[in-house]
């Protein structure tokens, strides 16, 4: 008897795994396209002399945030396969851990420092232009 839900229970017979599987393949597809936008905005910017639109600065507020999320529920996923995988190994020297990347981690983080510094040069960019 194969049901749609034993399928989606073949991946750490949790099919809430396939969920983060999704959730981390969006949140990647996602980044590519922001990063490909701030390009092209950088693009007709530059031209502006405007590099700093309030845009990019959420599209790389985004770009980190949406980093942090996948890494996040990849190791949440790797974590209840893991688990999983310790269960039925009961008795072997396999260890289930939770295999959380801390390089993406400071990468996210620095993306939303990023940001940050773009948008205090933003705002000083237009203090200075009101400035006589």
């Amino acid at each position: 008897a194969y049901t749609l839900g034993n399928a989606f229970k073949v991946m750490g017979n949790n099919s809430f795994c396939y969920l983060l599987m999704v959730i981390t393949g969006l949140s990647y597809l996602t980044i590519l396209v922001l990063i490909a936008l701030i390009i092209n905005s950088l693009r007709k910017s530059i031209r502006d002399e405007q590099p700093l639109r309030h845009s990019n600065i959420l599209r790389t507020r985004a770009i980190g945030i949406l980093i942090l999320v996948a890494e996040l529920s990849e190791a949440l996923m790797k974590y209840i396969s893991n688990t999983e995988a310790a269960r039925l190994l009961e008795g072997t020297s396999f260890v289930g851990t939770f295999p959380l990347s801390y390089w993406n981690v400071i990468v996210g983080i620095l993306f939303l420092f990023m940001a940050e510094v773009f948008s205090l040069g933003t705002q000083l960019s237009e203090e200075q232009k009101l400035t006589i």
